[in-house]
């Protein structure tokens, strides 16, 4: 869904206006890709400070609930569209953890 020609404009736009600004002043671009979430989770455990057991424990959480349903499109949608609560719930808090560590911009961006 990201690999497009859209989304490759988006980032050469926003390396060119960030080359120039301050770290504040910076913009972003966040998320968690839902049509992949295992895989999204994958790639932000390096990321993850050792020192936050909460949203480590999330993202592992989050990953044990999706893996099952990674290697089949149509069980994997289903799973998201019917998750238990335990999996929605691991998915609010890491969305809500990441919305703190990066300083709530995702927030920001959405208004």
């Amino acid at each position: 869904m990201w690999g497009n020609y859209e989304i490759a404009s988006l980032v050469t736009w926003m390396n060119s206006f960030n080359q120039s600004r301050s770290a504040a002043d910076k913009v972003g671009f966040y998320g968690l890709d839902v049509y992949c979430l295992w895989k999204s989770t994958q790639e932000l455990m390096p990321h993850l400070q050792a020192g936050d057991p909460t949203t480590i424990a999330a993202a592992q959480g989050v990953q044990q609930c999706f893996t099952p349903f990674s290697a089949d499109a149509q069980e994997y949608g289903y799973a998201v569209a019917n998750a238990s609560a335990n999996c929605r719930n691991q998915t609010t808090t890491l969305w809500n953890r990441i919305s703190e560590i990066t300083g709530n911009a995702t927030a920001k961006t959405e208004r």
